[in-house]
């Protein structure tokens, strides 16, 4: 049950050291809780069951950045 999505990055670049982690969240604004624990690439393949929002939280030299978050509706 379910569909297999790829959740990815456009327009980010990469670097030695970085990290990604993906986060859902039923709200737009929150609480985001993680999916994956920390990635060395943004590509990850989930199993989508119900709408959730996504984000990736981009940390780089102990700065962290998040994606704007995307409505996934299964």
């Amino acid at each position: 049950f379910g569909t297999s999505v790829q959740l990815n990055l456009t327009g980010n670049t990469g670097g030695i050291g970085q990290t990604y982690e993906w986060e859902s969240s039923a709200n737009i604004g929150g609480p985001y809780t993680s999916i994956t624990g920390l990635l060395a690439t943004p590509a990850h393949t989930i199993t989508a069951t119900s709408t959730l929002y996504y984000r990736c939280a981009v940390t780089c030299s102990g700065n962290t950045q998040y994606s704007t978050p995307v409505l996934l509706t299964v």
